[in-house]
């Protein structure tokens, strides 16, 4: 069974250490959230926004984003492998090399976070 949250504010929740398992969140504000060292596995969040929350030595299975906003959200030391971002606002967010590996967006986030990196990217 899943537990399902829809249109709520959990601004500045603190999932610290926490086991997050089977969750799903729907238009949900998750700003300044902390999520340092929990365990998530099997969560969907859809058309969110998770702007200035914090991900810092998360333990990630089977995550899903979909359309969430992350501006500066940071993820440092979470292993965000095969992670799409691709139909989420990525501008700001905040990712060190070991979470960017081998993480899926697209190409306008790609020069974004090449940018980052302090390469210029030319036409």
């Amino acid at each position: 069974s899943r537990v399902e949250f829809h249109d709520c504010k959990l601004s500045g929740v603190s999932f610290v250490d926490a086991s997050i398992k089977d969750v799903l969140f729907t238009g949900t504000n998750i700003c300044y959230a902390n999520f340092n060292n929990a365990k998530i596995s099997n969560l969907i969040v859809l058309n969110s926004n998770l702007s200035e929350s914090s991900f810092y030595e998360v333990d990630i299975k089977n995550i899903s984003f979909e359309g969430n906003k992350f501006y500066r959200t940071e993820f440092l030391k979470t292993k965000l492998e095969g992670v799409d971002f691709t139909n989420s606002d990525i501008n700001g967010i905040i990712l060190d090399n070991y979470s960017m590996n081998k993480i899926k967006v697209n190409m306008f986030q790609c020069r974004y976070l090449i940018g980052n990196l302090g390469v210029e990217v030319v036409d």
